[in-house]
């Protein structure tokens, strides 16, 4: 199996303290790894991680760190990363819960990474600086894949494409969920080992080519004019809090046909209008449960779902966890604060 590394390293830090763990470093080159405890000091939280090596040469990391409610008033928890690959790769990173800044030290340029945010890469090498948030739980994704397993997986002609849009890259892309969504579901923990990994392939390749589609879109450009319907589109929705407006009552605000309306949102930013508006809704419900103390029915409710086994099935299926899951959470984040 195809494995890219040279070498790696990751040094955990909180303040001047080092927490690093050699044997992991070690074993991470070559080794699938499954829930292994990152070096945290109880107090303030837990941590772990999985890393696999794939058949088609991509490799999958996935870290979850959960914090202690007293976290916000301690040092920040940081990880210097250094990793040298044997040859140039696509690097993804994903944040799908809390947030993290990560510091590069060979451009150099700091981003802050968010889940609306993807930072996507191209090099043969990684030194960078991750501060993780004071939030109860900061959940991210890494993705990394050789410039020849791309090569074979989709051709030299689409990998040259990839590394045309990230070599220089120095910014932080919003790529619409429906390209973020399957590097989200990539580990699905309650299948059996060896076909978790079949189903994180699967998944991969799926953010892969959403990825190229992405950038081919971007590539050919569109008219300014079908620009500023799917800009308007957007802003009308997000203006709303509740009361949402159906596709057809946007289409006529704006003096388009449905047809017209979805084929520019679809086009600007990668998925239908309705798809927008369910996923700007599910995001509505998750800050809500984090910031109010409405029940999970009124929120539903006021976010015009008519069932709340609806919405809630609708809920994890797009975080992965269920609202009430979320609200216990919080409530024990809080608790422990106040104890």
């Amino acid at each position: 199996m195809h494995k890219p590394f040279k070498s790696y390293s990751v040094q955990w830090m909180i303040g001047n303290t080092a927490l690093a763990d050699p044997m992991v470093n070690a074993r991470y080159v070559t080794d699938d790894l499954y829930w292994v405890q990152h070096p945290i000091p109880t107090q303030v939280g837990k941590g772990y991680f999985t890393s696999i090596h794939l058949a088609s040469g991509v490799s999958l990391h996935h870290s979850r760190l959960q914090f202690q409610a007293t976290h916000a008033w301690v040092e920040p928890l940081r990880a210097v990363v250094r990793m040298d690959m044997k040859e140039p790769s696509l690097l993804v990173t994903s944040v799908q819960v809390g947030g993290l800044t990560r510091y590069d030290y060979l451009r150099p340029v700091e981003h802050y990474v968010a889940p609306d945010s993807t930072l996507v890469q191209w090099s043969d090498r990684s030194h960078a600086a991750l501060k993780f948030d004071a939030s109860p739980v900061v959940e991210a994704l890494y993705m990394r894949a050789s410039q020849s397993s791309l090569e074979q997986l989709m051709g030299p002609e689409i990998a040259d494409l990839l590394r045309m849009h990230t070599e220089t890259s120095t910014s932080i892309l919003h790529l619409p969920r429906s390209v973020t969504a399957p590097l989200a579901y990539c580990f699905d923990y309650q299948l059996r080992r060896p076909l978790h990994k079949l189903h994180a392939q699967t998944k991969a390749l799926a953010f892969l080519e959403g990825l190229v589609r992405f950038f081919e879109n971007k590539g050919h450009g569109q008219p300014v004019k079908k620009e500023c319907r799917a800009r308007a589109t957007l802003e009308l929705i997000q203006q709303q809090t509740s009361n949402f407006p159906s596709v057809t009552d946007l289409a006529s605000k704006l003096g388009l046909s449905v047809k017209t309306l979805n084929q520019s949102f679809i086009k600007a930013y990668g998925m239908s209008v309705a798809q927008f508006l369910r996923e700007h809704r599910l995001a509505l419900a998750h800050q809500m449960l984090l910031d109010t103390r409405q029940s999970v029915s009124e929120i539903a409710c006021l976010l015009g779902f008519s069932q709340l086994s609806h919405f809630s099935a609708s809920f994890k299926a797009f975080f992965g966890y269920s609202p009430s899951a979320l609200r216990i959470e919080r409530e024990s984040a809080l608790q422990v604060r106040q104890s």
